[in-house]
Parts: C-alpha cells; sequence; structure tokens
C-alpha cells in the first residue's frame, strides 16, 4: 500500500508539500504509511550474506500486518490463514450479506436478543469489521483516504491503523517488540495490553463486551495469540520445514496423524480448566525427534506432566516445544545442543494420564499457543 501521486479526501486532493502536512499534525503510526515495503522487509537484501537492518517502518508494517490477521480471524473473515469463502466485504452482523461495494452500507439489521429485546443494529463490513459509526468518525476528523472507493482494502487498513492507535493498542503493541537482528517477537503482555484496549472498537477480541447486544462472541486469548503468531511467522518468513517429533519421514499423512490425535488444544468444560496441548495415541517407547536444530532447554519431573523434555529452536528463543508423560529415558542433558531429527525422548506414560500417549505444547513467550500450527510445517512446507 504505497502513496503514490494524490491522495483523494473529502475536502480535496492532496499534493506535495500539502500532502506531507498530514504526517506532521497525524498520530505517531501516520509517519510509517508512506513509507510501507512493496514485500517482506526481510527479502530487501541485494547481498545476503550482510542483510539489510529493519528499519522503523518495516518492524511497524511487519508486526501490524500480523495484528490485522488476527483480528481479522477473530472476526471470521480469515479462516486458517485463508480468506473467508464469503467475501468479506459482504460480511455483516446477523450472517446477512451485502451486495454492494459502494462505500459503508447503511442498512440496519433487527434482531431480538436472549431477553426478547429488539435491537436495530448497524453492520460492519471489511477484512476487520468496522462498524459504520466509527468509519464515519473516521471520515469526519480524518480528512484524507486514499483515491478510489472509499471502502476499498487499503482504506480498510488505513482506518484499521487509526482505530488501533486511538485505542492506545498500537502504541502497547510496539512498545512489546524486540528485534534480534532480523528477528521480531513481541511480548505477550504487550500483546494482551493492546488486545484488551482494541475490545472496544473490534467486537470478536478477547475480553471484549461491546458484541453482546448483536450476540457475537469474543474469541479466547489463547486462539488471538495463536493466530498473531502465526500471522508473524508469515509476515517474516519465519514458516518453514521442520521434521514432526512423532512422524520424522513423514510416513504417516495429515490424515493418519489426525486419527492418532486423541485431544486437541480446548476448555474442558468437564474439568473446568484448558487443556494446553495435542495428544497423539501412539505406543510406549515411540521415538520423540528434534524439529530442527536448537537445544534442551528443560528436563523435568513433575507429579501430573510426569517426565518433562523441552526443545528450544536456534534463533527463536522465544520459542518452545515441550513434551509431557514421557519415559524418562533422555539421550541428552539439559542445556545441550541437538540436531534436527536427534531422538530428544520416548513417549510413555509418566505422572497422571489415561495412558500412554505423546502430549506436546508449544508455547511463545511462555504462553501456549495451538501446536497444530508449528507441527503443520512439517507437511505444510516439506
Amino acid at each position: 500500500m504505497m502513496i503514490t501521486g494524490t491522495a483523494a479526501g473529502i475536502g480535496g486532493h492532496y499534493l506535495g508539500d500539502d500532502f506531507l502536512s498530514l504526517f506532521r499534525k497525524a498520530p505517531p503510526f501516520f509517519q510509517y504509511v508512506n513509507q510501507r515495503p512493496k514485500d517482506l522487509a526481510l527479502d530487501d537484501a541485494s547481498d545476503p550474506k550482510t542483510p539489510q537492518l529493519l528499519r522503523a517502518n518495516d518492524i511497524y508494517w511487519l508486526v501490524t500486518k500480523a495484528y490485522m490477521g488476527m483480528v481479522a480471524a477473530c472476526e471470521g473473515t480469515l479462516t486458517m490463514g485463508q480468506p473467508n469463502p464469503i467475501s468479506p466485504y459482504r460480511m455483516s452482523f446477523g450472517g446477512k450479506e451485502i451486495n454492494s461495494l459502494a462505500d459503508h452500507p447503511r442498512q440496519r439489521h433487527r434482531f431480538w436478543d436472549r431477553k426478547n429485546t429488539r435491537w436495530a443494529y448497524t453492520t460492519a463490513e471489511g477484512s476487520f469489521q468496522i462498524c459504520e459509526e466509527s468509519w464515519d468518525n473516521l471520515h469526519r476528523l480524518h480528512d484524507f483516504w486514499y483515491p478510489g472507493e472509499n471502502f476499498s482494502a487499503d482504506n480498510q487498513e488505513l482506518a484499521f491503523c487509526y482505530l488501533h492507535s486511538e485505542t492506545g493498542g498500537s502504541k502497547r503493541l510496539m512498545d512489546g517488540v524486540k528485534v534480534l537482528h532480523q528477528h521480531i517477537t513481541v511480548s505477550f503482555e504487550a500483546f494482551k495490553t493492546a488486545v484488551l484496549l482494541d475490545g472496544a472498537v473490534w467486537a470478536a477480541l478477547p475480553f471484549s463486551s461491546i458484541g453482546i447486544p448483536t450476540g457475537q462472541s469474543s474469541k479466547p486469548l489463547w486462539k488471538a495469540w495463536t493466530w498473531f503468531n502465526w500471522a508473524l511467522w508469515r509476515q517474516c518468513g519465519y514458516r518453514r520445514s521442520i521434521t514432526h517429533p512423532i512422524n520424522p519421514d513423514n510416513r504417516l499423512s495429515l490424515q493418519q496423524l489426525e486419527v492418532l490425535r486423541s485431544d486437541i488444544m480446548r476448555w474442558r468444560e468437564r474439568k473446568n480448566r484448558m487443556h494446553y496441548g495435542e495428544d497423539y495415541a501412539v505406543a510406549k517407547g515411540t521415538p520423540i525427534h528434534a524439529p530442527e536444530d536448537g537445544v534442551i532447554s528443560l528436563i523435568g519431573y513433575d507429579a501430573g506432566a510426569g517426565h518433562i523434555v523441552c526443545f528450544v529452536p536456534d534463533g527463536y528463543p522465544e520459542l518452545e516445544i515441550i513434551s509431557f508423560h514421557c519415559t524418562g529415558e533422555f539421550p541428552f542433558a539439559q542445556g545441550d545442543k541437538v540436531k534436527r531429527r536427534d531422538v530428544i525422548g520416548f513417549t510413555g506414560d509418566s505422572g497422571v494420564g489415561t495412558g500412554e500417549h505423546w502430549h506436546v505444547e508449544v508455547t511463545v513467550d511462555g504462553v501456549h499457543i495451538d501446536p497444530r500450527w508449528y507441527l503443520g510445517m512439517a507437511h505444510w512446507f516439506a
């Protein structure tokens, strides 16, 4: 989304110094808009041996685009990293579709809530489900939009940046960014704070209450954290081929692995607690392989989890892969460097469980994400 030439606003057209003056008066994020990278910043090196350092606008857009993807996933306009089959331009509360791609619609949907109260609610459209009132307020406050259709994808992203900035979410998110050479990470606490602030604008974000009158439910925080990191990996080129820890040669297809998966990351209603990983029904003594080069970060024992082995990939210190209920036989010691495909442990039935199986968890910045997103790279990028 590069700005070239004329930028059209409701009040007129802006060129040269007049256009640049908008940036001087605008929120801090706006200074990055005119310098937005055309491609991934990490691919912008003429000499791969001396990669170009990330610039401030590179970092802003890499992180913000990932956050946009997370919001769209929470709102239901992205599914498993792919666009929803229903065009985001045609999404609205109540599941009805709007056939016009004109500027933000003025239709209203009437419905009854659980208390049989009648509500009249405006539609929300676009990848980030921006409500009519928010969209109109932005037009009144900010006399600048990209050329073409007002509710274009580029203008939706610009509107997102305004809203994300006005809530304070953008600043809090960017305050949590860490850069190690060409590697970007975001702290969980910064992410959580940004999500809490942005919940005043986007109803499907964790803990948001504004969707309750419409019957729109918010998503759990662990899902939002998973989607954000998956989007950040994509933006930064971190998605890669790995070795599946219990299927090193991919002899089992994804469908066959699905049969072995006896439980997923989810809230267990009966036990009233989270199940923070995935379980695979495999025989005791099944080798657990290092998915990539890295280090054994922990070997330990817990009364519930049994024997534990933890692994951190080289270059990704925020990422940890954890195996529970192992046999207690570990070929490497804590702190040892290991290579991809090295056997780092064996599945078992130690601790508290329903029998022999492999329980795997994945954390980013010490907070759990859905393991299938990391493990899936063994097949998706093989």
